[in-house]
C-alpha cells in the first residue's frame, strides 16, 4: 500500500504542474506590460518628450487588467502607478532622496482606483445579461456592429473616468497629466480652450482603449467572409484628426485678430543663482550684485525695456526687511528706477504690516511679487495663493506628531494670498501673476483672466533642481494656461524658462536661442540654463477674446461625470438583471430537486 502511494507521489513530482507554470508566466507577462506602460508615459513627457508614445502607452496596461478580477486589476495598475510616479517625479530627489519613493505611492493610488472599476464595467457593458446568464459555452455572440458600439461606449466611459481621476488629483498636484505629453503639439492642444487639459487626456485614453480593442478583436468574419472594420479605432482616429484640424484653423484665425493692441518690451533677468533659501549675508549680497549688474547692462541695451522683471526671490533676503542686504536691495532698485524711469516687478518674501505693540511671533509671511512704479513707489503687491505643500507650509501641521514635523519641516508656514486681481504693469497691460508652482493650477490663471487680466506673468525659481528635468516639466505643464485663457504668457525664471508663450501655447521668443542646423533658423531654448538678461517684445490685446474655459470653467468635467454615471447605471442595471436571473435559476433548480 505504502509502496503504491510513494510511487504515485514520485510520478506526480516528476510531472511538472503546467497550469501553475502557465499562470506564473502570465503573471510576469502582465507585470512587465504594466511596467512598460508606466515607463512609456514617463518617456512621453520631458526630458525625453517622446510624445507619440502617449497614443499607445496605456494599451499594455488595459490588456493586462480588463479581464481580471477587480482587486487584481487594482494591484497591476498600482504597479503601473508606482513605475510612472517614481520615474516621472524622480527630480524630487534633489530636495530629498526619499521623496520620489514616498510620493510614488499616493500617485499610484489614483490610477489604481480607476483600474478597480475597469473589469466590472467591461464585463457588464460589453455583454448582455442573457449571455452572462448562459455562460461562455452557451453565449450567443453579439453582432459585430452591436459589439463595436458597446466597445465605443466603454472606451468613452473609461476615458471619462480617467479624467475624473486626474481632476481629483488637481486639488493637490495637477502635474504630469497624460495630456502633458502633447505640450508641443500646438494644433491638438487648442481643444483645451473648451475642455481644459482633461480634453487631451480624454482623447489619448479613448484612443488607447480603442487600439487595445483592435488588437484583441477578430479581424475576419468567417461566416460573411468579410473583414471586420475596427470602427471604434477609426472613430477615435477621426476624432483626433478633427480636433487637430480645428486647432490649425483656430491658430490661423488668431494671427488675424484685429483688436486694439498694446506693445511693450519686457526686460527679463535670469541670474542663475543657486538655491539660497537659508542664505547668509555674503550669499545674499552676491545674488544682489549679480542681478544688479545684469539689470544695469539690460537698461543700457537697445531696444530698452519698458519694464524690468526679476524672478521669484531673486535676492534671498526680503525687500522690506531691516538688514544691510535688504537696505542695499531697496537702494539699488530705487537708483535704477530713478535713473531710467522704468518700473520693476520683483519677487520677494514679504511680511504682514503690524501695529505697534503687536506680537511679531504671529506675523504672517508671504511669497509675493512687488510692482515698483517709475517713481520707485510700491504700487501693487500680489501674494502667492497656491502654496507648495511641505515646501511652503506643512499640511495638517497641528495633527502630526512632533517627530514627523522635525523631519519634514522647513521652518516656515507661508500665508496664502487672498486676491487674484490683475496687476497693472503698464498702461493697458493687466497682468495675472503666478509665482512658480501655482502656474500649473488652472484656477489661478482662469480666475485672473476672469477678473480682466490680458497677460499672464510667471516668476519662478527652479534652482531647487539644478540638474534635473523639473524646469522642463514645469514649463510643459504651464503652457496649457495660455491655451485655456487665450492669453499670452511671459515667464521669468532664476535659472531657465525666460520666454514668451503665445495664446496658442507656442513658445515664440526666449532669452536663449539656438540655430537649427537644417533650417538655419534661431529656435527658442526656454529650458537652457545660464546667466543672462534680455528684452522680449510682447504684444497683448487690450480687450482679449477670452477662451470659453474662462467663462464656463470645468464644464467638460461635468460631461465626464454624466458619462461615467451613465456607464455605471447601465453596468449596475445589467448586474442586477444577472443577479436576479441567477437567483431565479437557483430557486427553480431547488424546486425540481
Amino acid at each position: 500500500m505504502f509502496k503504491k502511494l510513494i510511487r504515485k507521489a514520485t510520478e506526480a513530482s516528476e510531472r511538472p504542474n503546467l497550469a501553475f507554470l502557465l499562470k506564473r508566466r502570465n503573471f510576469f507577462i502582465r507585470l512587465a506590460a504594466v511596467i512598460a506602460s508606466g515607463l512609456m508615459v514617463t518617456f512621453s513627457i520631458p526630458p525625453l518628450n517622446w510624445s507619440f508614445l502617449a497614443f499607445f502607452a496605456l494599451v499594455p496596461l488595459f490588456l493586462a487588467i480588463y479581464d481580471r478580477k477587480p482587486w487584481v486589476s487594482f494591484g497591476y495598475c498600482f504597479v503601473f502607478g508606482l513605475t510612472w510616479g517614481f520615474t516621472s517625479f524622480y527630480w524630487l530627489r534633489e530636495i530629498e532622496p526619499a521623496i520620489p519613493y514616498l510620493i510614488a505611492f499616493p500617485l499610484a493610488a489614483h490610477p489604481a482606483v480607476w483600474a478597480l472599476c475597469v473589469p466590472f464595467l467591461t464585463r457588464h457593458i460589453l455583454n448582455t445579461p442573457a449571455n452572462l446568464l448562459k455562460g461562455e459555452n452557451e453565449a450567443v455572440p453579439l453582432a459585430p456592429s452591436r459589439l463595436q458600439w458597446r466597445k465605443l461606449l466603454l472606451a468613452a466611459v473609461l476615458a471619462a473616468g480617467w479624467c475624473l481621476i486626474e481632476w481629483a488629483r488637481s486639488w493637490v498636484l495637477p502635474w504630469n497629466y497624460l495630456s502633458t505629453a502633447m505640450w508641443r503639439t500646438v494644433p491638438l492642444i487648442q481643444i483645451c480652450r473648451f475642455t481644459g487639459t482633461y480634453g487631451i487626456s480624454f482623447l489619448l485614453v479613448f484612443f488607447n482603449i480603442c487600439f487595445a480593442f483592435y488588437l484583441i478583436a477578430p479581424k475576419y468574419n468567417p461566416k460573411t467572409r468579410k473583414f471586420i472594420y475596427p470602427r471604434p479605432l477609426i472613430l477615435a482616429g477621426l476624432l483626433i484628426i478633427l480636433c487637430y484640424a480645428e486647432g490649425i484653423t483656430h491658430v490661423l484665425r488668431q494671427k488675424h485678430n484685429t483688436g486694439q493692441v498694446v506693445r511693450f518690451n519686457a526686460g527679463l533677468v535670469q541670474g542663475d543663482i543657486s538655491q539660497r533659501r537659508s542664505a547668509n549675508i555674503g550669499q545674499a549680497q552676491e545674488a544682489l550684485d549679480v542681478y544688479s549688474e545684469l539689470t544695469a547692462k539690460l537698461l543700457e541695451s537697445s531696444p530698452a525695456p519698458h519694464i524690468v522683471i526679476w524672478p521669484e526671490t531673486a535676492v534671498p533676503y526680503p525687500f522690506r526687511s531691516d538688514n544691510p542686504v535688504s537696505n542695499a536691495f531697496r537702494y539699488r532698485i530705487a537708483q535704477m528706477i530713478r535713473k531710467y524711469k522704468v518700473p520693476f516687478l520683483i519677487g520677494t518674501i514679504d511680511f504682514e504690516d503690524l501695529l505697534p505693540g503687536a506680537d511679531y511671533h504671529k506675523q504672517k509671511t508671504y511669497n509675493s511679487a512687488f510692482l515698483l512704479d517709475s517713481d520707485s513707489r510700491l504700487a501693487h503687491v500680489y501674494s502667492k495663493v497656491q502654496r507648495v505643500p511641505w515646501g511652503e507650509y506643512v499640511p495638517f501641521r497641528n495633527f502630526l506628531p512632533a517627530w514627523v514635523i522635525r523631519i519634514i519641516d522647513m521652518d516656515r508656514d507661508l500665508t496664502p494670498g487672498t486676491s487674484l486681481d490683475p496687476v497693472p504693469l503698464l498702461p493697458g497691460v493687466r497682468a495675472g501673476i503666478s509665482i512658480c508652482f501655482e502656474s500649473v493650477f488652472p484656477y489661478v490663471s482662469r480666475g485672473e483672466a476672469h477678473r480682466g487680466a490680458n497677460l499672464l506673468v510667471v516668476i519662478s525659481n527652479d534652482a531647487w533642481y539644478p540638474t534635473s528635468s523639473e524646469p522642463a516639466q514645469h514649463l510643459a505643464n504651464a503652457v496649457f494656461r495660455s491655451v485655456e485663457t487665450g492669453l499670452p504668457q511671459l515667464r521669468c525664471g532664476n535659472n531657465s524658462t525666460g520666454c514668451l508663450i503665445e495664446p496658442s501655447g507656442y513658445i515664440s521668443d526666449c532669452l536663449f536661442k539656438e540655430r537649427d542646423e537644417k533650417t538655419g533658423l534661431l529656435l527658442p531654448q526656454p529650458v537652457q540654463r545660464g546667466r543672462t538678461a534680455g528684452v522680449i517684445p510682447v504684444k497683448v490685446q487690450e480687450e482679449p477674446d477670452y477662451a470659453p474655459f474662462v467663462r464656463y470653467g470645468n464644464v467638460f468635467i461635468i460631461f465626464c461625470w454624466l458619462l461615467v454615471l451613465g456607464g455605471f447605471a447601465m453596468a449596475f442595471s445589467n448586474w442586477e438583471t444577472v443577479k436576479s436571473g441567477r437567483l431565479a435559476m437557483f430557486i427553480k433548480n431547488k424546486r425540481n430537486k
